[in-house]
């Protein structure tokens, strides 16, 4: 009997979680970088951030306890947001929480350059330069240089 019981929690929690699809969801209050300026090591800054994790605190206790969802991640600094998995017929219930500002479903794009030598005519060239496909790219070395993120572009 309690392995069939364990079979029926197993099979409802995975049923549960197929159905479920995750969402960002922005809050009202403005984020820590917009309100202190840049100035992000400051106590004031500190202070701030809190009462935004205070807000996301709330929004999570929401989504957890009364939607039997769950929150996988959150921001403070250049937004004002909770990353959350639900069940889509809750979303409205969602919107309806006093602080919400958005709700938008997550997607996952995913980049398909299978075609992109074809379309830009690269392969006619490698051929005109007696070059293979193993040839491509060997030797090269790439650098990525990120300064980090500016909010006022």
């Amino acid at each position: 009997m309690k392995k069939v019981f364990a079979f029926l929690v197993l099979l409802l929690t995975v049923g549960n979680l197929m159905a479920a699809e995750r969402y960002i969801v922005v809050l009202d209050k403005q984020p820590v970088v917009k309100v202190t300026k840049r100035a992000l090591k400051t106590k004031a800054a500190k202070m701030y951030r809190q009462e935004v994790l205070e807000q996301q605190k709330d929004f999570i206790n929401f989504v957890e306890k009364k939607l039997n969802g769950k929150a996988f991640g959150s921001i403070q600094t250049v937004l004002n947001a909770v990353f959350v998995e639900l069940d889509p017929a809750q979303v409205e219930k969602v919107k309806e929480f006093p602080g919400v500002k958005s709700v938008q479903k997550d997607r996952v794009y995913t980049l398909k350059l299978d075609g992109a030598n074809r379309v830009c005519g690269n392969v006619a060239v490698y051929r005109r330069l007696g070059m293979s496909n193993l040839d491509i790219g060997k030797g090269m070395k790439i650098a990525i240089l990120d300064t980090g993120i500016d909010i006022s572009n």
